[in-house]
């Protein structure tokens, strides 16, 4: 009797511990599907999707707000963006006249110096010629005979200074805007100068060869050759004078540079209508188409293509 009621008690308890474990598994289960009691519920419903801008994209009025760019304006992939190159050309350093101008005066001054030791003797022939008619037929005598180099160098000497007076003329008196570097200007100066003269010789070369003056016209040319040595000599001073001088005193320079020159070459001029004094009313039409084509006519060519290239 004790046993059978400990079987009934054992199964009693073993029973009342199945339902409850099955009870409290349902409850369970039944608690997972119902919704939780600390979650938050929305009290809005649900926004509709929408077509237009984006929240972000809708200014508020807040500066400091981040909107995206338009697809249009974005860059497509691997383009790189275009730099505006475009603007105003560089400009480039003027050179630097000071130093080319003090360059080309210690060059004359050793050209000076130079020419005095080998040429003295003629520099004194000159000197003496311009006013003495038989100094200058003696000269010229000499000349003829075989001493045409020294007359030749110290011509061309005053053909260079005579181009550096011209650039000094341009570039520091008038300061002219012309499109060239102090070596090409100063070049062409000099070029011009060459060509002028040149062309005069070859003029009266012809001449001399065309017409029955061949004597006179040698002596004419031989004439312009120690004026325009005289000049040379003379622009030794005037070129440093104009290169060196304050602004100030430039102007009152260049008067005293282009008066000196003005009555040499009026003295010249009545020499070689001395010269030509027998010919000139037989030829009087000749005469003028010289003084138009040889004295006239390359100085106003200098002066076009000077003023050409302002």
């Amino acid at each position: 009797m004790l046993k059978v009621s400990r079987r009934l008690t054992s199964f009693l308890t073993f029973f009342v511990l199945t339902a409850a474990v099955v009870l409290a598994t349902g409850g369970g289960l039944r608690a997972q599907g119902e919704g939780n009691p600390f979650d938050i519920k929305p009290r809005l419903g649900q926004m509709p999707e929408s077509t237009g801008p984006a929240a972000a994209d809708v200014p508020t009025g807040n500066p400091f707000d981040i909107i995206a760019p338009d697809s249009a304006d974005t860059l497509a992939a691997g383009e790189s963006p275009q730099l505006d190159l475009g603007g105003p050309d560089v400009l480039t350093a003027p050179e630097p006249l000071e130093g080319f101008i003090l360059g080309l005066m210690l060059f004359s001054f050793l050209l000076l110096a130079i020419l005095v030791t080998l040429f003295r003797p003629y520099f004194q022939k000159v000197l003496s010629s311009i006013g003495n008619d038989n100094l200058l037929s003696q000269a010229h005598r000499e000349y003829q005979q075989g001493q045409q180099f020294p007359y030749i160098v110290l011509y061309l000497t005053f053909m260079i200074n005579a181009g550096i007076f011209l650039f000094l003329l341009i570039r520091r008196f008038y300061e002219l805007p012309v499109a060239y570097g102090n070596w090409t200007l100063l070049l062409l100066c000099i070029g011009s100068i060459v060509g002028i003269f040149v062309f005069k010789h070859l003029l009266l070369f012809f001449i001399g060869r065309v017409f029955p003056v061949q004597k006179e016209i040698n002596v004419y040319s031989f004439t312009i050759m120690v004026f325009g040595i005289f000049i040379g000599i003379a622009l030794f001073l005037g070129n440093v004078a104009l290169g060196l001088a304050a602004e100030n005193l430039l102007r009152p320079i260049l008067w005293v540079i282009a008066g000196f020159i003005g009555l040499v070459y009026l003295v010249r001029s009545v020499r070689g209508l001395l010269i030509g004094s027998r010919f000139i009313p037989l030829h009087i039409f000749h005469f003028l188409l010289y003084i138009c084509t040889a004295e006239i006519a390359p100085v106003a060519v200098v002066v076009k293509l000077i003023m050409k290239q302002l």
